[in-house]
């Protein structure tokens, strides 16, 4: 998405946009979903947005856990879905906010307090997204790369784009397949991936 304020208008983007695909999947596959996981598909408008330091703050009021610094574990997005499904009632929730210096290079800082303008959506117990704003000026990308360690010379015609102009800028990724596996109350994700790969299945 193109000329953008802030991360909050991506989210928003993605809240509606799972909202209309729920309300069609429940529409014409409710039963099916309900008797594979359980339950129909919930409104995903009623999704809350917590900072990420605000998550920390709510996983240790509720669950005593302090040993996270730098990124959500498991069993903290099984932890912070059922608070959300609590005090929302909806599995899931935007998780905005993370430390700038966990992310890549080309992420917009959120202030000046190290957090980053980057977000995961958890969705029943496992992060379904990560999307967020990023860098859009090269003097910006140029300076990230630099306190990252890498040299901008080797990102050239990455770069070379922006002396042209470019906007505000930010966007998503879903993981089709990981969405696939808790529409559906799947146990593992390979069961929704037509070619699963993993350290001991390479074929077919």
């Amino acid at each position: 998405m193109g000329f953008i304020d802030g991360p909050e208008e991506v989210m928003d983007l993605e809240r509606h946009l799972l909202s209309e695909m729920f309300e069609g999947l429940n529409k014409i596959y409710g039963e099916s979903i309900r008797v594979r996981s359980g339950e129909y598909l919930p409104d995903m408008l009623k999704t809350p947005t917590w900072e990420f330091s605000e998550c920390l703050e709510r996983l240790y009021k509720a669950f005593g856990c302090k040993d996270l610094a730098e990124d959500l574990d498991p069993q903290a997005e099984r932890q912070l879905c059922d608070l959300a499904l609590k005090d929302f009632g909806t599995p899931s929730v935007f998780v905005v906010g993370f430390p700038l210096a966990s992310r890549p290079f080309y992420t917009h800082a959120r202030g000046s307090n190290g957090a980053a303008q980057s977000f995961d959506l958890l969705f029943r117990g496992i992060e379904i997204t990560t999307g967020g704003q990023r860098l859009h000026t090269r003097e910006s990308l140029e300076q990230a790369l630099k306190a990252k360690g890498m040299d901008p010379a080797a990102f050239s015609g990455h770069l070379r784009m922006f002396d042209l102009g470019m906007p505000r800028h930010g966007g998503l990724a879903i993981g089709l397949e990981r969405l696939t596996a808790q529409v559906l109350g799947l146990s593992n994700v390979r069961e929704a991936t037509m070619y699963p790969r993993d350290r001991n299945r390479v074929e077919p």
